[in-house]
């Protein structure tokens, strides 16, 4: 039987041992990190592949993708690692408007220039997105 872990990462540490080694960090990480993590916990064991990458495209407040690419908040890419099966799934840009690559981490890559769409959108309220969190 296939034993499946789930680890998730926004801009902020989570773990006791790197707290002491976190600067303040922005509220706008901790909403992405509890919109994954909770949609882990609600669709566990479930998940997959094909959810895994709808959650990634989900805009900000409900999922990771952000837009605010002039505010200096854009994703610039979603990677999705599966470690028993070596590959990384990665999307270049929001992944709400960009496909998806397979990367076979044994293989080697190569150079490619990838061209992202995006949207620059406007963050509804500043000073919430932007306040410091302990």
């Amino acid at each position: 039987m296939k034993h499946e872990s789930r680890l998730v990462a926004t801009n902020h540490y989570v773990s006791h041992e790197m707290k002491e080694f976190d600067e303040p960090h922005f509220w706008h990480s901790e909403m992405r990190y509890s919109s994954v993590w909770n949609s882990l916990l609600r669709d566990a064991p479930n998940i997959n592949d094909d959810k895994m990458r709808k959650l990634m495209s989900t805009p900000y407040p409900y999922g990771p993708c952000c837009h605010f690419y002039s505010s200096g908040m854009g994703t610039l890419r979603s990677m999705i690692f599966d470690v028993s099966e070596k590959k990384v799934k990665v999307s270049f840009g929001p992944p709400d408007m960009n496909p998806w690559y397979e990367v076979d981490i044994d293989a080697p890559i190569g150079l490619k220039e990838i061209v992202c769409n995006y949207d620059d959108v406007e963050i509804d309220n500043p000073e919430q997105f932007w306040r410091e969190m302990d």
